[in-house]
């Protein structure tokens, strides 16, 4: 697999400050700060229930804060709905992916946003744009007139983030990306977030495989209960501490061999012997 960096040089793309939310008596996120310059992937990290779908939420206008800022390259960012996070530039690819299955590649990744003039679609541009979409993340194979029931989880993804360039993302939100995906299907990913860091994206990276997070974040944020618990540069981390992160206690080992104590004999063989075998007799 090709080495996936990211770029500290630039001034933050996105920053959350002491982001504050209850439901009722619960208070799901306490006063947490998320960070993420352009050009670099950033891994959100943490145990379910940790407050990372909160954040998101929160971020891509599908619920408010009770406290906390938020700014988009040093201007301030308060979206009432998700319409307005996407004019914003900010865009969610969920594990669930949102397409509409009978339609072809281009209109999903139009759908909405198509150029009219005096009332009619101006087909060459939107055909423009999305050979456009597609080519920034090197899948120029994929047709615009593929219908999207056709392809593979893993092209479907494809459309899904060329549609989020199409509305001019700044900030990609990708939850849970690997979890339906081929092995040869994750390393083509990770070249095509390679390529949206080289663009200048700045890309939020959810997932349980710390592996993975280790491999293609320059940077990570670990929550647990609500709160900020670490984060800074992925290499300056073990996998095993950001698990103790995550779960708030040394973990000494990831894995532990499991002790088996052995149970009563269920079937014992003495002195077998013969010319014919079991199967045949």
């Amino acid at each position: 697999m090709a080495e996936v960096t990211s770029s500290s040089s630039a001034a933050p793309r996105l920053a959350m400050h002491g982001i504050r939310k209850a439901f009722g008596a619960t208070v799901a996120l306490d006063g947490v700060d998320l960070s993420v310059r352009s050009g670099e992937t950033h891994a959100l990290v943490g145990e379910n229930g940790a407050g990372k779908s909160t954040l998101m939420k929160v971020l891509s206008g599908a619920i408010r804060p009770d406290a906390g800022t938020m700014e988009l390259d040093g201007v301030p960012y308060a979206p009432r709905n998700a319409q307005e996070a996407r004019q914003a530039g900010v865009a969610m690819i969920y594990q669930e992916l949102s397409l509409a299955p009978h339609l072809s590649v281009e209109d999903n990744i139009m759908l909405g946003m198509e150029p009219t003039s005096l009332g009619m679609v101006r087909s060459a541009v939107v055909r423009r744009k999305t050979l456009d979409a597609l080519r920034q993340l090197g899948h120029e194979g994929i047709s615009p007139d593929a219908s999207v029931g056709t392809l593979s989880i893993a092209a479907q993804q494809i459309v899904e983030i060329a549609r989020a360039l199409a509305i001019g993302c700044r900030v990609l939100v990708l939850d849970e990306p690997t979890s339906s995906l081929m092995l040869q299907d994750i390393e083509r990913l990770f070249e095509v977030i390679a390529r949206l860091r080289d663009q200048g994206h700045a890309i939020v990276y959810i997932s349980h495989f710390l592996e993975e997070v280790k491999r293609v974040a320059g940077s990570v944020t670990v929550l647990r209960d609500g709160k900020t618990v670490g984060g800074g540069r992925t290499s300056d981390y073990a996998i095993a501490d950001i698990v103790s992160l995550m779960v708030g206690r040394r973990v000494e080992a990831l894995y532990p061999r499991a002790q088996r104590i052995p149970g009563e004999v269920l079937l014992k063989v003495r002195g077998l012997a013969g010319r014919v075998r079991p199967h045949d007799a």
